[in-house]
């Protein structure tokens, strides 16, 4: 599997673009139950996209976004790994752990990240565990209205990637996180 970055959408091929968005929506829903759109990393959310092909085929994929998020009188810098997926008929080969291991290491070396954060499944920690992700079990995670936000029903892993994420490690833990109107 060849592995490469895009840092944009606009720098994303249009083959790998469809490809990426048909796993999604079969993968995914919102929670009416709907498809997700040709929106699912949007511009606002700065996307790039970790990509393994052989040929023009996408095998494995995941999204990397970041913003803002204000927490504990902080603003961090939070990148987040999304829309992860391998094709279901190369599934149990190593390639999803190549690929989140590949965009772990682009997230690290991007420098310039205070935290970083996944939504999963349960379950599936370890596989995140073994790309130095850390589950947080007790910290929830808030989307919606600012006003009124909801807790993303979701299990989180984070990455503490600066001095400034290390150090305010603590706060996070049993902690109400807002993250926006929308998760990554």
């Amino acid at each position: 599997m060849d592995i490469r970055v895009y840092r944009s959408n606009a720098e994303l091929p249009d083959h790998l673009r469809g490809q990426i968005l048909s796993l999604i929506r079969i993968e995914w829903q919102d929670d009416a139950g709907d498809y997700l759109g040709p929106e699912a990393l949007p511009e606002a959310w700065h996307p790039s996209h970790v990509v393994g092909t052989r040929g023009d085929a996408i095998l494995s994929y995941a999204g990397v976004v970041w913003r803002d998020i204000e927490h504990a009188g902080e603003v961090f810098k939070t990148y987040g790994l999304s829309s992860v997926f391998t094709f279901p008929a190369v599934r149990r080969r190593g390639l999803g752990g190549r690929i989140v291991q590949h965009a772990t290491s682009w997230i690290r070396q991007a420098g310039d990240g205070d935290i970083a954060v996944l939504f999963t499944a349960p379950g599936i920690e370890p596989f995140y565990e073994r790309c130095g992700w850390r589950a947080m079990p007790a910290t929830q995670f808030l989307i919606g209205d600012r006003a009124a936000p909801q807790v993303h029903d979701t299990v989180a892993m984070m990455l503490f990637l600066s001095a400034k994420g290390r150090l305010h490690q603590s706060a996070f833990a049993d902690a109400r996180v807002y993250v926006g109107v929308d998760p990554w």
